[in-house]
């Protein structure tokens, strides 16, 4: 299923009426990108408009390609998430790192390659 076009729009349309409804900001939004598709003007537009109404913007990093290795795999997360600071210039308020295929394998040691931690610890200030 395609995204529709302005799902930026919508974004901040249900937020802005959560808002009415509640009486405050929704909490957060995360966005799980979709990569193989244009993604860097529609995430960079949600991401303003949500850090300039209060609401904390995320993101969630993986990779697209199955890969042959929990090192290709983390890479290429790891290309995504200098994607993603490239386009915002900055990280996001929420950095969510999650994998639905075989890789990686490991969650640790932060110091091996390969791991999903070794990709956290990337993004560490």
């Amino acid at each position: 299923m395609q995204s529709p076009a302005n799902w930026p729009q919508e974004i901040g349309q249900f937020a802005g009426t959560y808002r009415a409804a509640v009486g405050s900001p929704l909490a957060f939004i995360r966005a799980d990108v979709q990569w193989s598709k244009r993604w860097q003007a529609q995430l960079r537009t949600v991401a303003t408009d949500a850090r300039g109404t209060g609401i904390q913007f995320g993101v969630i990093v993986d990779s697209d390609r199955p890969g042959s290795s929990n090192v290709d795999w983390t890479q290429h997360a790891e290309e995504r998430l200098t994607d993603v600071h490239a386009i915002l210039g900055h990280f996001p308020d929420q950095l969510v790192f999650q994998s639905w295929q075989a890789h990686p394998t490991h969650f640790l040691p932060e110091t091996e390659p390969g791991t999903l931690t070794s990709l956290v610890k990337k993004a560490a200030p």
